[in-house]
């Protein structure tokens, strides 16, 4: 294979007597050219797996890298997401945010979210604020209104099962996980993602 490639020798003469660096001839020994290829491919295949492994080694640290799997849902639709940064307390500019509803069997924060949580509204709705949330929790009040299994998707079906008495009112603050702090911040950002499978 690499016979058939061409290269300058130099400093010599050709038999027609042409310098060798006018003329093109075939590569030298079989052996020459196999010790150039597997120094080349060595080269080559050393730095594509280093590269490979930095890059492993930046996603695996990265806690922000987006996620297309569904995360919430949003106007009746899952959505993945990329969290990027708890905000401070918004005081009197709350309206900025949008409501994410986690809803909990309760009381209170302390149990697991039962299913993934609700925002007020999704990219293509006039009302989503561009991935600012307010993180909120509500019980289970009438288990009967309410099926885990069956999950609420759209923050205008929650709102009507909450006048219903199905949830409790909003308590500040995401629900609690295993090691005692919120599963999200009270405020933060991260855009909606398009889930792809």
């Amino acid at each position: 294979m690499l016979k058939n490639r061409f290269v300058r020798r130099s400093g010599r003469s050709t038999p027609e007597g042409l310098p060798s660096d006018q003329r093109m001839t075939t590569r030298g020994s079989e052996h020459e050219s196999t010790r150039r290829r597997f120094v080349r491919n060595g080269v080559i295949a050393t730095g594509a797996l280093s590269l490979g492994v930095g890059a492993t080694t930046n996603a695996a640290a990265r806690p922000g890298r987006p996620s297309f799997a569904a995360e919430i849902y949003g106007d009746g639709e899952p959505w993945g997401t990329k969290f990027t940064t708890a905000i401070p307390d918004p005081d009197d500019n709350e309206q900025s945010f949008d409501v994410l509803v986690f809803i909990v069997a309760g009381p209170g924060r302390d149990a697991p979210p039962l299913q993934l949580p609700i925002s007020e509204a999704a990219p293509g709705n006039p009302d989503y604020n561009g991935g600012r949330w307010a993180s909120k929790t509500v019980t289970v009040e009438e288990p009967g209104g309410y099926d885990p299994n069956d999950p609420i998707t759209d923050y205008g079906t929650f709102l009507d099962a909450q006048a219903a008495g199905t949830f409790g009112g909003f308590i500040d603050g995401a629900p609690l996980g295993p090691n005692g702090d919120p599963v999200r911040p009270e405020y933060f950002q991260c855009p909606l993602l398009p889930v792809k499978e």
